[in-house]
């Protein structure tokens, strides 16, 4: 039994390492011959006919036609600042420094959205409560507590997808995580 588990492991373990080195298939690029003057910085020749990317650069030129000029020219967006700043703010600022405008302005204005909502459900419980029918004021409340859930569950998403990398920039580019 034991050993069921230690080659299932080695095999998950394997798959993992595939899959790895699968993703980032894009920061390489083939020549007839790897030198320096196709395969120029912030490229490295790792075998006679294959360029591959820095650290922190990406091949976005993915057109295989004699220019090697401009591959690898691509900085890729870091992946601690927004995560950290998505963490402490959860405005949708994160999304916005990694290109995502539409959904950093959408998350915003959710995020104003609920506060004044919340703002009136907590004026009208104390001004107005006797103007406002009792259960339409509980489906105030409920709905109110609805909007703050959401609230939580979009930065608990966003903290797990910027904290696993699941982001990606506004080309579609994963982030760099180093």
């Amino acid at each position: 039994m034991i050993l069921k588990k230690k080659y299932v492991f080695n095999l998950i373990f394997i798959i993992f390492i595939l899959f790895n080195s699968i993703k980032s298939y894009d920061n390489f690029y083939e020549v007839n011959s790897c030198s320096a003057e196709n395969c120029l910085y912030p490229s490295l020749c790792i075998s006679k006919t294959i360029c591959k990317c820095k650290e922190g650069f990406y091949n976005t030129n993915l057109e295989n036609n004699g220019n090697y000029e401009n591959k690898c020219k691509y900085v890729m967006k870091s992946s601690y600042s927004p995560f950290w700043v998505e963490i402490i703010t959860n405005l949708g600022i994160g999304h916005m420094i990694i290109g995502n405008y539409y959904l950093g302005i959408l998350k915003l204005f959710y995020i104003i959205f609920t506060l004044g909502f919340f703002y009136y459900v907590c004026m009208s419980d104390a001004n107005s409560r006797k103007n406002l029918g009792d259960c339409f004021h509980v489906f105030l409340s409920v709905l109110n507590l609805i909007f703050c859930l959401g609230l939580f569950a979009w930065w608990v998403v966003d903290a797990i997808f910027f904290g696993i990398n699941k982001y990606k920039d506004i080309i579609g580019v994963e982030l760099f995580d180093k």
